[in-house]
């Protein structure tokens, strides 16, 4: 008569229990944390709305360091790479991003949102509100007629909002209440920061200024501001000899109060046209490189744009 080992029993159950266990932990939620979908945003003013909106349920990352401008910036082959893993990548368009017109156009439309033409912008009118002749270049640079630095509007921020909160919630459609409610609270911050510009420039009576390049378009009309002279339209068209003879007698004639200087430019033509000239200077940043990250990004960078516009112009 055979016998049954007394441990044999015990054993196998064991190893039953631990094989349960094993699998129970492993489909876990807890054992396995949600991986959070990954936004790649092309500029960092777009970065920081993303975040607003996001929250903690993606992670936004930012493509094109704030000190490099977008307009003359190449594309690396760790870019590329960057751009494959993203679930959704933001960009204003080719008029801003002309670098990145060929490598998006061949990623899936879902992976990607093209604000200036998504969005339903207020078209430019054919002429310059600011009594500038359009030529090739100016046309090149401002996309038919649309000057693509639409995040320095608040309104038109707003709508990047938007697009970016739908987008969201199709990546996510559970969190959506959340990326609806972050929404609200971004256009609430928003539009109380803009009540407070507008009554500051409505009783502002700005001097004239000058600007490195004509890329203020939107945050001028949105205030009622017009700029006196540019140094160029675009930071990739070098200027004229006429037009830098003209800008050098306006200089001189003391016409102009005050200078906006960029950090992503260093012209020399803008030393040697004001050397020896006592000129106020206030350096802008519509990049946003001097905005930490973290909760409302984009209100602390409009607020300080505001501020720095308003300290050299009044």
């Amino acid at each position: 008569m055979l016998i049954a080992r007394p441990s044999a029993l015990p054993l196998a159950l064991l190893f039953v229990l631990a094989l349960l266990l094993a699998t129970t932990a492993l489909a876990s939620p807890a054992a396995q944390p949600a991986i959070k979908p990954k936004l790649l945003a092309s500029i960092k003013p777009l970065q920081l709305i993303a975040l607003d909106i996001a929250g903690d349920a993606a992670e936004v990352e930012l493509l094109l360091a704030p000190n490099v401008s977008p307009h003359l910036y190449q594309l690396k082959p760790s870019d590329r790479q960057r751009l494959a893993h993203a679930e959704l990548v933001i960009w204003v368009g080719p008029s801003m991003e002309r670098f990145l017109a060929k490598p998006l156009s061949l990623l899936p439309s879902a992976r990607v949102l093209t604000l200036l033409n998504e969005s339903e912008l207020d078209a430019e009118q054919d002429e310059d509100e600011h009594g500038h002749e359009r030529n090739s270049s100016h046309s090149e640079h401002n996309h038919h007629g649309q000057d693509p630095h639409i995040w320095l509007s608040p309104a038109q921020a707003q709508h990047i909002a938007q697009q970016i909160a739908q987008r969201l919630s199709t990546l996510l459609p559970a969190q959506r209440p959340t990326f609806e409610q972050n929404l609200q609270s971004f256009t609430a911050r928003l539009a109380a920061l803009d009540a407070q510009l507008q009554q500051q420039f409505k009783a502002l009576k700005a001097k004239p200024y000058m600007v490195l390049h004509d890329g203020y378009g939107h945050f001028e009309q949105h205030y009622g501001l017009r700029h006196a002279a540019v140094l160029s339209l675009s930071p990739d068209k070098k200027p004229g000899a006429k037009h830098l003879w003209a800008l050098s007698e306006q200089l001189k004639q003391g016409s102009i109060a005050c200078i906006f200087k960029e950090p992503q430019y260093q012209p020399a033509l803008l030393r040697n046209l004001t050397q020896g000239l006592a000129l106020k200077q206030q350096l802008l940043d519509p990049m946003a490189g001097h905005i930490t990250l973290g909760a409302h990004g984009y209100s602390r960078f409009m607020a300080d744009f505001g501020r720095r516009f308003i300290s050299c112009v009044q």
